[in-house]
C-alpha cells in the first residue's frame, strides 16, 4: 500500500469521531513554544496566517497556508514562528471511536499534507470554526458533517496528488 492509500484508508474508513476545533495565535517571533498533543486524540493543524516551524520527534515541518499537519495523540511538539506576522492556526481534534489502533497505525503518527492552498478546504475549516461556536445538538451534528467533508476534501486532494506525482 502506498502512503496515499494508507491516508485514504485512515480518513475514509477509520471510525473517526470529531471532538472539537480550536484556534490558536502565536505572536512572538523567534519564541519557542513547547506543548503536547492531546492524549487519545489526533489533530489536523491548518495554518491560517503567517508561518512557523513545528518539530515533532526531531522532524521539522514548515507550516504555512497550503500545508496541513496531522499529529497523532500524546506527542511532544515545539513550535517557532518564522514570519514577521503572528502565526494563526486551527486544530481539529478527533479520535478513533473504538480501540482498533493496530488497524490504523497512521492515526498515531505525524506527517505533512500538501494542499496547495485549497480555497474549498479553507472555507470548510472556516465554516467549522464558526459553526462549532454555536451551542446545541443540531450545531454539533452540523460540525460533525463539516468534519467529514473536510476529510473528504483531504482524500480528494491526496488522490489527485498521487495521480500527478506530488508528495503527500
Amino acid at each position: 500500500m502506498t502512503n496515499s492509500e494508507h491516508l485514504v484508508e485512515l480518513y475514509g474508513t477509520a471510525p473517526l469521531t470529531f471532538l472539537d476545533i480550536v484556534t490558536q495565535k502565536m505572536a512572538e517571533k523567534d519564541s519557542i513554544r513547547s506543548f503536547t498533543s492531546n492524549v487519545g486524540a489526533g489533530g489536523l493543524l491548518f495554518p491560517i496566517d503567517g508561518s512557523a516551524v513545528f518539530t515533532i520527534e526531531n522532524i521539522e515541518y514548515m507550516l504555512e497556508r497550503g500545508k496541513i499537519l496531522h499529529v497523532g495523540p500524546d506527542l511532544a511538539i515545539e513550535s517557532q514562528i518564522t514570519s514577521d506576522r503572528p502565526f494563526e492556526y486551527a486544530v481539529i481534534h478527533f479520535k478513533l471511536s473504538c480501540d482498533i489502533s493496530d488497524q490504523f497505525p497512521l492515526f498515531y503518527k505525524h506527517f505533512l499534507l500538501q494542499t496547495s492552498e485549497s480555497i474549498k478546504l479553507a472555507k470548510k475549516v472556516q465554516q467549522l470554526q464558526q459553526n462549532f461556536l454555536i451551542p446545541g445538538a443540531l450545531s454539533y451534528l452540523q460540525s460533525k458533517v463539516l468534519f467529514l467533508k473536510i476529510l473528504e476534501e483531504l482524500i480528494i486532494i491526496t488522490e489527485k496528488n498521487a495521480r500527478t506525482g506530488s508528495t503527500i
